[in-house]
């Protein structure tokens, strides 16, 4: 399970059409933001994988996205010497994302259907 304390850093990305309700939802977060347009919350949070020395800074990186075009991040991340978790939803669980990380956690197994709603 993702138990997030309160020594723990997320970083949620999202477009700028929903950043005012990212920002209602994970108040405590830092958010950050690709602009508008596809991919534009994977893009915000890429960069920062890719530019803010997260090898240098923590012990664990967890992952909650299954899209395929965080697999080169995720790669440079072990390869720098940190363990990066993905978690995912099954269906939407990108097999070179998978074969990238350290560990994956499948979001089904973790939640009973009447915890979560899962959005489209």
């Amino acid at each position: 399970m993702l138990d997030i304390t309160r020594d723990e850093q997320v970083i949620v990305g999202t477009c700028a059409t929903g950043l005012l309700n990212v920002g209602l939802s994970w108040g405590s977060a830092r958010i950050v933001t690709g602009g508008s347009g596809p991919d534009a919350a994977d893009k915000a949070l890429i960069d920062v994988m890719a530019n803010e020395d997260l090898a240098g800074r923590y012990s664990e990186i967890v992952l909650v996205s299954g899209d395929h075009g965080f697999a080169p991040s995720v790669r440079a991340l072990r390869a720098a010497g940190v363990p990066v978790t993905v978690a995912s939803w099954r269906g939407q669980l990108s097999p070179i994302l998978s074969a990238s990380a350290s560990r994956v956690l499948v979001l089904e197994d973790l939640l009973s259907p009447t915890t979560y709603t899962k959005a489209a």
